[in-house]
């Protein structure tokens, strides 16, 4: 059997590492995720994945990305470009006017239009158009089912350089064709006929994303023992700076909790907040006291790329439902239990509600929130090990990616969790009491060891 090219995942520090990992993983390739520019430049395959804007896109490439992309794909290297990565091979955006892509086609990435009836069949386009649906002239076998986030299609002078519409077959991944030209995902103009939910998704282990946590309490940075507002430790008095010594150390993404606002159900360390989405150029999501639509609106309008509200999911599900449908990639819930039952009002009040129950019902919601985010509450705070069991089964069974979150102490709870499929994860006490490095532990994920 002849072997197997070498497949860089391309880390810009924007995209879901994880699920492409497990994806190229599950159809026989032996993925290796990077950053380094002379891997970039030398390997056989490159998936270059990206979620955001297009202007963080521009960011990483004025980063030096930019130069080692470009000599690849002057080589002919074949390329996997997925949501921003396929767009970044234009020369520029509506969504981000000014700033320069690879330039690799010719042509721009245009807004879609809202209610844009389509022609096929009446139907009207919904944007930012979300949801898995059936593609049909994909040139795959039958009427395949495609994930669509999207806002903006891709629009190239020539239109010899439209899609293929076979898209990109496994065995490319795989070494059984070689290929030459880059590549492109099916575009959001092939658009939606209708929605599935998907219960599992890539299963198995790969690169797992890690968010640091900065819990504010007074104004400062802290963390609660399971939850308890007496069982205090601050870590920092200035949360602006500890966010900026995150993303020296490789952050991408900031998991912001106001203690005070999940106490009192209203923010109440705002002006920390804002200084950490000001501080630096990492994506923030932002939980704590976030029971209103006005809230969640005023952390997305501050800089936040996502609030997480966990009260108002259970007491007032009708606007954060309302939320979901326009803006679903910009909500988590935070599934917080005790004992399995779901707690509130900054933990202090319990719901009777089984965490499973309430995350299938929300989950439920067309659309739902991007994520969860799930919180052993008695764990919370003890790097006494999270609770990988409970948030693995979480994530086999809704279709939004579940965050773990609570006890992690030590580099092999990461890799525990890595290894039973969870996506994602918040660390907060044991990176701030120094049993490992952020730096540490993204080398430790992004090596699978």
């Amino acid at each position: 059997m002849a072997k197997s090219p070498s497949v860089v995942v391309v880390d810009l520090g924007l995209g879901n590492l994880g699920s492409v990992r497990r994806a190229l993983a599950a159809v026989g390739a032996a993925p290796r995720v990077s950053r380094d520019p002379e891997e970039v430049v030398a390997a056989e395959r490159l998936v270059v994945p990206g979620q955001g804007a297009f202007g963080d896109f521009a960011t990483a490439l004025e980063k030096g990305h930019g130069d080692a992309l470009g000599e690849a794909l002057r080589r002919g290297t074949p390329y996997l470009g997925i949501c921003l990565g396929m767009q970044g091979l234009f020369e520029e955006s509506d969504e981000a006017e000014g700033r320069k892509g690879l330039g690799h086609f010719q042509g721009r990435v245009v807004a879609l239009e809202p209610d844009r009836v389509d022609p096929r069949d009446g139907g009207r386009l919904k944007v930012p158009h979300m949801g898995w649906n059936l593609v049909r002239g994909s040139g795959f076998d039958g009427e395949p089912w495609f994930y669509f986030v999207h806002s903006y299609a891709c629009a190239p002078r020539d239109s010899r350089n439209r899609h293929r519409r076979g898209g990109l077959r496994p065995s490319d991944m795989r070494g059984d064709s070689p290929g030459s030209r880059p590549r492109l995902s099916v575009p959001p103009r092939e658009e939606p006929i209708r929605r599935r939910r998907v219960p599992e998704a890539f299963p198995g282990g790969g690169m797992m994303k890690l968010i640091p946590a900065i819990d504010l309490l007074g104004g400062q940075v802290v963390r609660l023992h399971k939850g308890r507002y007496d069982e205090v430790t601050v870590y920092a008095d200035d949360p602006a700076e500890m966010a900026r010594r995150f993303a020296d150390e490789g952050a991408d993404w900031l998991h912001v909790v106001d203690l005070d606002g999940a106490r009192s159900g209203s923010p109440v360390n705002v002006a920390s907040v804002e200084a950490i989405l000001g501080a630096t150029g990492l994506r923030v999501q932002v939980g704590g006291g976030v029971r209103t639509a006005e809230t969640a609106n005023r952390w997305l309008a501050a800089g936040a790329s996502r609030v997480v509200v966990g009260t108002a999911a259970v007491k007032s599900p009708q606007w954060v439902r309302a939320t979901c449908e326009s803006a679903p990639e910009a909500v988590v819930v935070a599934i917080d239990a005790r004992d399995g039952e779901v707690a509130v009002e900054g933990w202090l009040e319990g719901t009777g509600r089984p965490a499973a129950e309430l995350a299938a019902e929300i989950d439920g919601w067309a659309p739902g929130p991007w994520g969860f985010l799930y919180t052993n509450i008695d764990r919370d705070g003890t790097r006494e090990g999270p609770d990988v069991e409970g948030t693995a089964a979480l994530a086999r069974a809704v279709g939004g990616t579940v965050i773990a979150s609570g006890g992690i102490g030590s580099l092999a709870h990461l890799r525990a969790l890595a290894e039973a499929g969870v996506e994602a994860a918040v660390c907060g006490r044991a990176l701030y009491a120094g049993a490992f490095t952020l730096r540490e532990a993204l080398d430790a994920l992004a090596e699978g060891t």
